[in-house]
Protein backbone atom coordinates (compact mmCIF):
# COMPACT_ATOMS: atom_id res chain seq x y z
CA UNK A 1 0.00 0.00 0.00
CA UNK A 2 0.76 3.67 -1.15
CA UNK A 3 0.87 6.45 1.14
CA UNK A 4 1.48 9.85 -1.11
CA UNK A 5 1.73 13.02 0.84
CA UNK A 6 2.93 16.23 -1.43
CA UNK A 7 6.31 17.79 -0.18
CA UNK A 8 5.15 21.85 -0.57
CA UNK A 9 2.08 20.70 1.53
CA UNK A 10 4.17 19.38 4.18
CA UNK A 11 6.47 22.15 4.46
CA UNK A 12 3.85 24.63 4.68
CA UNK A 13 2.42 22.77 7.35
CA UNK A 14 5.68 22.31 9.31
CA UNK A 15 5.94 25.88 8.72
CA UNK A 16 3.00 26.91 10.87
CA UNK A 17 3.64 24.31 12.92
CA UNK A 18 7.73 25.71 13.99
CA UNK A 19 6.41 29.23 13.84
CA UNK A 20 3.17 28.05 16.64
CA UNK A 21 6.30 26.18 18.32
CA UNK A 22 8.19 29.18 18.34
CA UNK A 23 5.29 31.87 19.84
CA UNK A 24 5.34 29.33 22.24
CA UNK A 25 8.87 28.92 23.17
CA UNK A 26 8.40 32.91 23.75
CA UNK A 27 5.39 32.89 26.17
CA UNK A 28 7.03 30.41 28.03
CA UNK A 29 10.54 32.06 28.31
CA UNK A 30 9.91 34.96 30.30
CA UNK A 31 14.10 35.69 30.12
CA UNK A 32 14.00 36.08 26.71
CA UNK A 33 11.53 39.28 27.74
CA UNK A 34 13.71 40.57 30.53
CA UNK A 35 17.60 40.09 28.51
CA UNK A 36 15.52 42.06 25.71
CA UNK A 37 14.27 44.81 28.87
CA UNK A 38 17.85 45.29 29.10
CA UNK A 39 18.92 45.64 26.06
CA UNK A 40 16.10 48.52 25.12
CA UNK A 41 17.33 50.44 28.29
CA UNK A 42 20.86 50.60 27.62
CA UNK A 43 20.26 51.73 24.11
CA UNK A 44 17.55 54.41 25.50
CA UNK A 45 20.43 55.56 27.34
CA UNK A 46 22.70 55.65 24.45
CA UNK A 47 20.39 57.39 22.36
CA UNK A 48 19.56 59.64 25.19
CA UNK A 49 22.91 60.84 25.10
CA UNK A 50 23.16 60.89 21.22
CA UNK A 51 20.04 61.03 19.26
CA UNK A 52 21.89 61.37 15.95
CA UNK A 53 23.10 58.51 15.60
CA UNK A 54 21.35 56.39 13.62
CA UNK A 55 22.68 52.78 14.39
CA UNK A 56 21.15 52.89 17.94
CA UNK A 57 17.72 53.33 16.07
CA UNK A 58 18.80 50.30 13.58
CA UNK A 59 19.64 48.55 17.18
CA UNK A 60 16.58 49.19 18.88
CA UNK A 61 14.07 48.48 15.68
CA UNK A 62 16.27 45.36 15.40
CA UNK A 63 14.56 44.37 19.37
CA UNK A 64 11.05 45.67 19.09
CA UNK A 65 11.31 43.82 15.49
CA UNK A 66 12.18 40.33 17.45
CA UNK A 67 9.85 41.05 19.87
CA UNK A 68 6.96 42.04 17.17
CA UNK A 69 6.60 45.51 18.38
CA UNK A 70 5.97 46.33 14.55
CA UNK A 71 4.93 50.28 14.85
CA UNK A 72 8.05 50.97 17.17
CA UNK A 73 10.10 49.28 14.77
CA UNK A 74 9.15 51.03 11.98
CA UNK A 75 9.40 54.35 13.27
CA UNK A 76 13.48 53.44 14.63
CA UNK A 77 14.08 52.62 11.41
CA UNK A 78 12.61 55.52 9.48
CA UNK A 79 13.99 57.54 12.02
CA UNK A 80 17.65 55.78 11.37
CA UNK A 81 16.74 56.55 7.45
CA UNK A 82 16.21 60.15 8.33
CA UNK A 83 19.63 60.60 10.16
CA UNK A 84 21.40 58.72 7.69
CA UNK A 85 19.66 58.20 3.96
CA UNK A 86 23.02 56.29 2.67
CA UNK A 87 22.86 53.27 4.49
CA UNK A 88 20.88 50.31 2.32
CA UNK A 89 20.75 48.12 4.88
CA UNK A 90 18.63 50.60 6.81
CA UNK A 91 16.21 50.12 3.81
CA UNK A 92 16.38 47.00 3.90
CA UNK A 93 15.73 46.44 7.60
CA UNK A 94 12.81 48.37 7.18
CA UNK A 95 10.94 46.92 4.28
CA UNK A 96 11.80 43.27 6.42
CA UNK A 97 9.62 45.10 9.24
CA UNK A 98 7.06 45.91 6.80
CA UNK A 99 6.69 42.11 4.92
CA UNK A 100 6.44 40.79 8.38
CA UNK A 101 3.76 43.32 9.35
CA UNK A 102 1.88 42.64 5.93
CA UNK A 103 2.15 45.88 4.85
CA UNK A 104 3.83 44.80 1.57
CA UNK A 105 3.17 47.98 -0.54
CA UNK A 106 4.66 49.68 1.81
CA UNK A 107 7.63 47.07 1.30
CA UNK A 108 7.61 47.79 -2.29
CA UNK A 109 7.80 51.46 -2.30
CA UNK A 110 10.72 51.68 0.79
CA UNK A 111 12.69 49.40 -1.92
CA UNK A 112 12.34 51.55 -4.71
CA UNK A 113 13.12 54.48 -2.94
CA UNK A 114 16.37 52.50 -2.11
CA UNK A 115 17.30 52.01 -5.50
CA UNK A 116 16.56 55.46 -6.48
CA UNK A 117 18.99 56.87 -3.96
CA UNK A 118 21.74 54.17 -4.10
CA UNK A 119 21.68 53.44 -7.75
CA UNK A 120 24.67 51.26 -7.95
CA UNK A 121 24.24 48.89 -4.64
CA UNK A 122 23.51 45.95 -6.28
CA UNK A 123 22.29 44.52 -2.78
CA UNK A 124 19.29 46.60 -2.74
CA UNK A 125 18.58 45.77 -6.66
CA UNK A 126 18.59 41.94 -5.30
CA UNK A 127 16.41 42.99 -2.13
CA UNK A 128 14.01 44.81 -3.89
CA UNK A 129 13.50 41.55 -6.99
CA UNK A 130 13.48 39.54 -3.59
CA UNK A 131 10.27 41.27 -2.45
CA UNK A 132 8.76 41.56 -5.71
CA UNK A 133 9.44 37.72 -6.08
CA UNK A 134 7.55 36.43 -2.81
CA UNK A 135 4.88 39.26 -4.15
CA UNK A 136 4.68 37.17 -7.15
CA UNK A 137 5.40 40.26 -8.79
CA UNK A 138 7.18 37.84 -11.21
CA UNK A 139 7.92 40.46 -14.54
CA UNK A 140 8.75 43.81 -12.22
CA UNK A 141 11.30 41.53 -9.99
CA UNK A 142 13.00 40.28 -13.25
CA UNK A 143 13.17 43.71 -14.50
CA UNK A 144 15.36 44.38 -11.06
CA UNK A 145 17.49 41.81 -12.00
CA UNK A 146 17.86 42.31 -15.59
CA UNK A 147 19.62 45.81 -14.01
CA UNK A 148 21.50 43.55 -11.46
CA UNK A 149 23.07 41.71 -13.87
CA UNK A 150 23.93 44.75 -16.00
CA UNK A 151 26.07 45.94 -13.40
CA UNK A 152 26.88 42.53 -12.55
CA UNK A 153 27.12 40.34 -15.13
CA UNK A 154 28.40 36.79 -13.08
CA UNK A 155 26.25 37.54 -9.94
CA UNK A 156 25.15 34.35 -9.06
CA UNK A 157 22.36 35.39 -6.98
CA UNK A 158 20.83 37.33 -10.02
CA UNK A 159 20.50 34.53 -11.58
CA UNK A 160 18.79 32.19 -8.99
CA UNK A 161 16.45 34.47 -8.17
CA UNK A 162 15.72 35.04 -11.94
CA UNK A 163 15.58 31.22 -11.76
CA UNK A 164 12.49 31.25 -9.00
CA UNK A 165 10.49 33.80 -10.68
CA UNK A 166 10.59 31.63 -14.33
CA UNK A 167 9.95 28.66 -12.63
CA UNK A 168 6.84 30.73 -10.71
CA UNK A 169 5.82 31.53 -14.44
CA UNK A 170 6.04 27.54 -15.53
CA UNK A 171 9.01 27.76 -17.97
CA UNK A 172 11.41 25.31 -16.37
CA UNK A 173 13.63 24.87 -19.11
CA UNK A 174 14.53 28.68 -19.07
CA UNK A 175 14.74 27.69 -15.10
CA UNK A 176 16.63 25.13 -15.14
CA UNK A 177 19.27 27.52 -17.52
CA UNK A 178 19.51 29.84 -14.93
CA UNK A 179 19.99 28.00 -11.99
CA UNK A 180 22.62 26.47 -13.69
CA UNK A 181 24.06 29.76 -14.42
CA UNK A 182 23.93 31.03 -10.77
CA UNK A 183 26.22 27.46 -9.75
CA UNK A 184 28.13 28.12 -12.48
CA UNK A 185 29.18 31.33 -10.76
CA UNK A 186 29.16 30.25 -7.12
CA UNK A 187 29.42 26.36 -6.82
CA UNK A 188 28.13 26.49 -3.03
CA UNK A 189 25.05 27.91 -3.65
CA UNK A 190 23.00 24.59 -2.42
CA UNK A 191 19.48 26.23 -3.11
CA UNK A 192 20.38 26.02 -6.48
CA UNK A 193 21.78 22.48 -6.54
CA UNK A 194 18.42 21.12 -4.88
CA UNK A 195 16.20 23.33 -7.44
CA UNK A 196 18.18 21.66 -9.90
CA UNK A 197 17.57 18.28 -9.40
CA UNK A 198 14.22 19.02 -8.59
CA UNK A 199 13.30 20.24 -11.84
CA UNK A 200 15.13 17.39 -13.61
CA UNK A 201 13.30 15.17 -11.25
CA UNK A 202 10.25 16.30 -12.69
CA UNK A 203 11.20 16.08 -16.72
CA UNK A 204 12.21 12.08 -15.51
CA UNK A 205 15.59 13.12 -15.85
CA UNK A 206 18.49 10.61 -13.68
CA UNK A 207 20.60 13.40 -13.79
CA UNK A 208 18.16 14.89 -11.36
CA UNK A 209 20.60 12.50 -8.60
CA UNK A 210 23.56 13.65 -9.49
CA UNK A 211 22.40 17.43 -8.27
CA UNK A 212 21.13 16.18 -5.05
CA UNK A 213 24.46 14.84 -4.51
CA UNK A 214 26.54 17.55 -5.27
CA UNK A 215 24.67 19.53 -2.94
CA UNK A 216 25.24 17.17 0.29
CA UNK A 217 29.25 17.52 -1.52
CA UNK A 218 29.13 20.92 -0.90
CA UNK A 219 28.03 20.35 2.95
CA UNK A 220 27.41 16.81 4.13
CA UNK A 221 25.29 18.05 6.95
CA UNK A 222 23.06 20.82 5.05
CA UNK A 223 19.69 19.53 6.22
CA UNK A 224 17.92 20.43 3.35
CA UNK A 225 20.05 18.87 1.34
CA UNK A 226 20.20 15.61 2.85
CA UNK A 227 16.47 15.63 3.01
CA UNK A 228 16.16 16.25 -0.44
CA UNK A 229 18.14 13.76 -1.55
CA UNK A 230 16.05 11.18 1.23
CA UNK A 231 12.72 12.48 -0.90
CA UNK A 232 14.03 11.56 -3.90
CA UNK A 233 14.66 8.45 -2.47
CA UNK A 234 12.06 7.61 -1.65
CA UNK A 235 9.61 8.99 -4.03
CA UNK A 236 11.67 6.30 -6.62
CA UNK A 237 10.94 3.08 -4.52
CA UNK A 238 14.50 3.24 -2.57
CA UNK A 239 12.92 3.09 1.15
CA UNK A 240 15.66 1.78 3.39
CA UNK A 241 18.01 4.25 1.75
CA UNK A 242 15.88 7.18 2.10
CA UNK A 243 15.56 5.92 6.06
CA UNK A 244 19.21 5.64 6.36
CA UNK A 245 19.41 9.35 5.30
CA UNK A 246 16.43 10.35 7.24
CA UNK A 247 18.01 8.69 10.59
CA UNK A 248 20.87 10.96 9.76
CA UNK A 249 19.47 13.89 9.86
CA UNK A 250 17.21 13.38 12.93
CA UNK A 251 21.14 13.17 14.50
CA UNK A 252 22.17 16.02 13.49
CA UNK A 253 18.29 17.89 14.21
CA UNK A 254 16.37 16.21 16.59
CA UNK A 255 13.49 18.32 16.75
CA UNK A 256 13.30 18.25 12.57
CA UNK A 257 9.86 16.94 13.18
CA UNK A 258 9.48 16.33 8.85
CA UNK A 259 12.03 13.59 8.80
CA UNK A 260 10.39 11.78 11.76
CA UNK A 261 6.95 11.99 9.57
CA UNK A 262 8.40 10.84 6.30
CA UNK A 263 10.00 8.00 7.82
CA UNK A 264 7.13 6.80 9.42
CA UNK A 265 5.60 7.02 6.02
CA UNK A 266 8.45 4.80 4.41
CA UNK A 267 7.57 2.06 7.33
CA UNK A 268 4.00 1.97 6.55
CA UNK A 269 4.81 1.50 2.73
CA UNK A 270 6.65 -1.40 4.44
CA UNK A 271 4.23 -2.92 7.28
CA UNK A 272 6.51 -2.00 9.68
CA UNK A 273 3.58 -0.23 11.81
CA UNK A 274 5.62 0.02 15.37
CA UNK A 275 8.01 1.56 13.90
CA UNK A 276 5.83 3.64 11.88
CA UNK A 277 4.04 4.30 14.84
CA UNK A 278 6.77 5.21 17.12
CA UNK A 279 8.13 8.08 14.36
CA UNK A 280 4.98 9.63 14.23
CA UNK A 281 5.06 10.03 18.01
CA UNK A 282 7.84 11.86 17.65
CA UNK A 283 6.42 13.80 14.71
CA UNK A 284 3.64 15.05 17.35
CA UNK A 285 5.81 15.81 20.00
CA UNK A 286 8.08 18.17 17.84
CA UNK A 287 5.17 19.92 15.90
CA UNK A 288 1.97 19.39 18.29
CA UNK A 289 -0.33 20.81 15.93
CA UNK A 290 0.18 19.16 12.36
CA UNK A 291 -3.14 17.50 12.19
CA UNK A 292 -1.68 15.03 9.14
CA UNK A 293 1.13 13.23 11.61
CA UNK A 294 -1.98 12.58 14.06
CA UNK A 295 -3.80 10.88 11.36
CA UNK A 296 -1.09 8.87 10.28
CA UNK A 297 -0.36 7.96 14.00
CA UNK A 298 -4.02 6.89 14.50
CA UNK A 299 -3.49 5.09 10.99
CA UNK A 300 -0.65 2.94 12.79
CA UNK A 301 -2.44 2.46 15.90
CA UNK A 302 -5.85 1.05 13.63
CA UNK A 303 -3.21 -1.29 11.81
CA UNK A 304 -2.22 -2.72 14.83
CA UNK A 305 -5.54 -3.31 15.79
CA UNK A 306 -5.13 -0.10 18.75
CA UNK A 307 -8.93 0.85 17.47
CA UNK A 308 -9.22 3.31 20.72
CA UNK A 309 -5.92 4.79 19.86
CA UNK A 310 -6.94 5.52 16.52
CA UNK A 311 -9.99 7.02 17.42
CA UNK A 312 -8.34 9.56 19.76
CA UNK A 313 -5.74 10.30 16.83
CA UNK A 314 -8.29 10.87 14.08
CA UNK A 315 -10.51 13.35 16.18
CA UNK A 316 -7.02 15.09 17.53
CA UNK A 317 -6.24 15.55 13.83
CA UNK A 318 -9.80 17.11 12.97
CA UNK A 319 -9.24 19.25 16.28
CA UNK A 320 -6.74 21.07 14.08
CA UNK A 321 -8.07 20.69 10.69
CA UNK A 322 -11.61 20.08 10.68
CA UNK A 323 -11.63 19.57 7.27
CA UNK A 324 -9.09 16.45 7.08
CA UNK A 325 -11.33 14.20 4.76
CA UNK A 326 -8.98 11.17 5.40
CA UNK A 327 -9.46 11.42 9.33
CA UNK A 328 -13.27 12.30 8.69
CA UNK A 329 -13.30 9.02 6.61
CA UNK A 330 -10.96 6.87 8.79
CA UNK A 331 -13.70 8.03 11.45
CA UNK A 332 -16.49 6.19 9.98
CA UNK A 333 -14.91 3.39 9.06
CA UNK A 334 -14.16 3.04 12.72
CA UNK A 335 -17.89 2.80 13.43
Amino acid sequence: MKFQYLLIFIISLFIIACEDNTRQQTEENPNRNTAANLQLEKINKAIAKDGNDASLYQKRAQIYFQNEAMDEAVSDMNRAIQIDSLQGNYYSDLAEIYMFYYKSRLAVKTMEKAVRVLPEDIDLLLKKAEIELTLKMNDVSLESLSEALKKDPQNARAFFLSGLNFRDKGNLDGAISLFQKAVDNDPDLIDAWIILGDLHDRKGDPIALKYFETAMDVDPNNIQALHSLAFYWQNHGKIYEAIEIYKKINVLDPSYAESYFNTGILYLEIDSFPQAYQHFNIAVNNSPTLAIAYYYRGLSSEKMNNFEGAKNDYNQALKFEPDLEAAIEALENLK
